[in-house]
């Protein structure tokens, strides 16, 4: 990064090329396509997303660049931070339901949050994973982001892809945690006040009498 700084050398073309593509293909995306002059379109506003692979845009920044922040002079930065303009773009259209944002030092995979009043993603620190060799970070990094993970099948919508049926099935497998816990603090709360009652005879006869109300009580 230095020598490239020095040389007055883009870092983005060398991080795109040298190194996140590199990582791309190693997760078996293959070849991940540019995307078309303007970026992609969704309800007549464009987007300068850098890289689109099937359905899900890819959005590979210049190393280091802030994911946050607008950034001056950067393509598709122009009206946004990079992390909201993915984002808005998911949330903007049904076509693509997942994207992948990175500047080389940090990897987020991202998801339609339209239900949600934030952002919804995941991030890794691939620069951490690979100085460290954190290989159970890296293997998270690659079970969560493989290319299987995010492919459909020909003529599929997005939301068939692996991830999207497993964060379907998670969904479901809390909303019923959450219903046998509902139930069980219903119980708790129920045995914990009669307890409470049956040992203040007081209380219990100024309730069955009417001058404590279930409020103050």
């Amino acid at each position: 990064r230095a020598k490239a700084q020095a040389e007055g050398r883009p870092l983005t073309g060398l991080t795109r090329e040298r190194w996140l593509l590199t990582v791309f293909r190693a997760l078996d995306y293959g070849i991940v396509s540019t995307t078309p002059t303007g970026g992609l379109v969704a309800e007549d506003k464009a987007f300068g997303v850098s890289h689109l692979w099937e359905h899900v845009p890819i959005h590979l920044l210049g190393w280091g660049v802030d994911l946050d922040r607008r950034t001056k002079g950067m393509i598709g930065a122009a009206e946004a931070a990079p992390q909201s303009m993915v984002q808005e773009l998911l949330n903007r259209t049904d076509a693509h339901l997942w994207a992948i944002l990175s500047n080389g030092q940090k990897l987020r995979l991202l998801r339609d949050s339209r239900s949600l009043a934030g952002s919804a993603y995941v991030e890794f620190d691939l620069e951490l994973i690979f100085d460290e060799q954190l290989f159970p970070d890296f293997v998270l990094l690659f079970r969560l982001v493989h290319a299987s993970r995010l492919a459909v099948p020909s003529g599929e919508p997005a939301a068939s892809c692996w991830l999207e049926q497993w964060r379907s099935n998670a969904v479901k497998q809390g909303e019923r945690a959450l219903e046998r816990l509902r139930s069980g603090v219903e119980q708790a709360i129920t045995t914990l006040g009669t307890g409470f009652l049956r040992a203040n005879p007081a209380l219990r006869d100024r309730l069955a009498a009417g001058t404590l109300s279930r409020d103050d009580y």
